[in-house]
């Protein structure tokens, strides 16, 4: 399991170099928030990496393998924290910033006006929209059939 971990990690810190790209220079993200998630990546990857070796050489260490696969231990986790850090910063490059978010099959900018918080709460948000009425003073709207 943790062989597989490091391996998506390590898989993770590759492609994120495109994604890191486009999210700075087409959509606007801020540098911070992209590097934030980036090193908090790269510490997961590493700490997975120093914790597959660490645990491969424990079973050659005799009596010395109580401490190393201590070691080990205390990598892996290290490097879960790390992970879940990541998906963390990873959930605001999204959620906050709009990373590689897309409105109809464009990427939305996180610069823009449109992308500033909103609070739900505000008095001035505008009533819903009614239903469209067919004009004959009875409240009834039209069919696709037009009756």
């Amino acid at each position: 399991m943790l062989i597989v971990g490091t391996l998506g990690a390590c898989a993770a810190v590759v492609s994120g170099d495109p994604a890191a790209h486009r999210a700075d220079e087409l959509q606007g993200v801020p540098k911070e928030a992209i590097e934030s998630h980036e090193d908090a990546g790269k510490i997961a990857m590493w700490m997975g990496l120093g914790a597959v070796v660490t645990r491969a050489i424990a079973g050659g260490m005799g009596a010395a393998r109580p401490w190393v696969a201590g070691i080990a231990l205390l990598l892996h986790v290290f490097a879960a924290s790390a992970v879940g850090m990541a998906s963390y910063r990873g959930g605001k490059l999204v959620y906050e910033h709009g990373a590689s978010v897309r409105v109809h099959g464009e990427l939305v900018r996180s610069d823009l006006p449109h992308m500033q918080r909103v609070d739900p709460h505000a008095p001035e948000r505008a009533a819903p929209a009614t239903a469209p009425s067919t004009g004959n003073g009875t409240g009834a709207t039209a069919t696709a059939s037009g009756r």
